[in-house]
């Protein structure tokens, strides 16, 4: 199973927009309850309706833009879901009364006492119900293999040898095989997946220090000079303002 990454319901602000290029495994979840959103990707382009819920893919490369007027509201849900896979966006219907309901019913209660437990849990729980709706799939064995020998490996210098030699193929094929079903080269996937665990150090507390060997980087000018070229600032300040959203 994955992990919740983030969680909230929110307003957004206006200048808020989403432009997601790759997201190493991770998936948005919006219950949307208000605004005016358009997303995009290669193959659609849709208004998000109000009342319904959208699973945003892992694997394709999307935007989304709204009315800055009329702002999104949602209860959303960063989730995990590596080595599964999303590999396009789905909206659903959520009737009252519905097992559906009930789950989202239940974040909208957990959120605002900030229970992160309780939270994840439903977390898990929705995840299970995508995976047997056939949402979120697993690749084939040898892709899983290596996408779970890098999460469990990722304070070590992978190379992409040794990850193609995991994977039984030439570095080579490798690279095209990998970015063909991940929509990101290796290379990509991996730096995605320490900034992701980076953050999550971070936002647990742990020092800038911790927070780079926790994601594989020996020297902490190269982590601090990967993190501000990311995300547009330090480590630090990323924490210190950091705030949950869409």
């Amino acid at each position: 199973m994955g992990m919740v990454l983030l969680y909230g319901m929110a307003q957004v602000d206006r200048d808020w927009h989403v432009k997601e290029t790759s997201a190493a495994g991770c998936c948005r979840l919006y219950w949307v309850q208000g605004g005016t959103v358009w997303y995009e990707d290669p193959e659609q382009q849709t208004l998000l309706q109000h009342g319904r819920l959208y699973l945003f893919p892992s694997t394709v490369p999307y935007e989304m833009t709204q009315d800055r007027a009329d702002p999104l509201r949602c209860l959303f849900l960063h989730l995990n879901v590596s080595p599964g896979l999303v590999g396009k966006m789905t909206d659903l219907e959520v009737r009252e009364g519905s097992f559906l309901h009930r789950q989202l019913q239940s974040l909208e209660q957990c959120i605002p006492q900030n229970e992160k437990e309780l939270c994840c849990a439903v977390g898990e729980v929705l995840e299970t119900l995508f995976r047997r709706m056939c949402l979120i799939v697993d690749p084939d064995p040898a892709l899983s293999e290596v996408l779970c020998y890098m999460a469990d490996h990722l304070q070590e210098p992978l190379t992409l040898e040794e990850l193609s030699a995991l994977a039984g193929y030439h570095p080579q094929y490798f690279v095209r095989y990998f970015k063909k079903r991940m929509g990101i080269t290796p290379y990509r996937y991996l730096l995605d997946c320490r900034m992701q665990e980076a953050q999550r150090l971070l936002l647990e507390g742990a020092p800038v220090t911790a927070a780079a060997a926790g994601a594989g980087y020996r020297e902490l000018k190269t982590f601090e000079q990967t993190f501000r070229s990311r995300f547009g600032t330090s480590p630090g300040l990323w924490r210190s303002s950091f705030r949950a959203e869409p």
